[in-house]
């Protein structure tokens, strides 16, 4: 029988993982908030199932002894609702956050994530597969340049992933947060890791050097940007 952690816990890595080869702390990091000898989905749907990504799935976490299972894309919104059931930890891979969002609307499994979040059922991701909970969230997936798009809302606010690696977010992120297309949101590096339960940060991840967590927020004439945050301060002083 699945035994599933006491709260809902959505943890956004802003990139990096083994998805990228890269920064496996974010791997470990998110073990960590599951229990022990986890039974781990994973999600393709943002890269449309890219082989390598699932490679490096079942590779990396063969070693940690997990029993490891792929949703596949055909699946139906009952499917999604039953393989739910049997997992402990789910993590969604990176890529085109509008073709994901749009996947799991028109084939019925936004409804079953929800829930499984919601009654405890460890959802990670990265990239694309860390934003899509949020109301909003920071994408170039439209090919129309950064933009707003709305996500399927059971966190509040917005995000937006690889602050630190693409530069145009920064200002992009801060410009629609100031003209209000956005609302306040949290930004992460490459390499950090943030965990989020219903309605706070329960715990941040910092794996690489200078990796931080920010939250944007609208000032009198422009946002601002919190100092970066790791792991062990428990207390972000974001949400005051």
């Amino acid at each position: 029988m699945v035994k599933q952690m006491a709260q809902m816990r959505l943890i956004s890595i802003g990139g990096g993982g083994f998805t990228h080869n890269s920064h496996p702390d974010l791997d470990a990091f998110c073990l960590r908030h599951t229990v022990p000898a986890p039974r781990i989905g994973y999600v393709g749907v943002a890269s449309d199932d890219d082989q390598t990504k699932l490679d490096r799935f079942y590779q990396h976490f063969d070693h940690h002894g997990a029993a490891l299972e792929h949703l596949p894309l055909t699946a139906s919104g009952a499917y999604v609702a039953d393989w739910l059931k049997s997992v402990d930890l789910v993590y969604f891979g990176g890529g085109n956050t509008a073709r994901m969002i749009a996947h799991f609307e028109r084939n019925g499994w936004s409804t079953p994530l929800i829930q499984a979040a919601r009654r405890g059922v460890t959802m990670a991701g990265v990239s694309a597969g860390a934003v899509f909970w949020f109301e909003w969230c920071l994408s170039d997936a439209k090919g129309n340049g950064l933009q707003p798009l709305r996500g399927l809302g059971l966190l509040k606010g917005g995000i937006c992933p690889h602050y630190s690696s693409e530069p145009l977010r920064q200002a992009s992120l801060k410009t629609a947060v100031r003209e209000n297309t956005m609302p306040i949101s949290y930004a992460i590096d490459d390499g950090a890791a943030m965990v989020f339960g219903p309605e706070t940060v329960i715990d941040l991840c910092s794996a690489a050097p200078g990796a931080g967590c920010y939250q944007i927020s609208s000032g009198q004439e422009t946002a601002h940007q919190t100092r970066p945050v790791s792991l062990g301060e428990r207390h972000l002083g974001l949400l005051d």
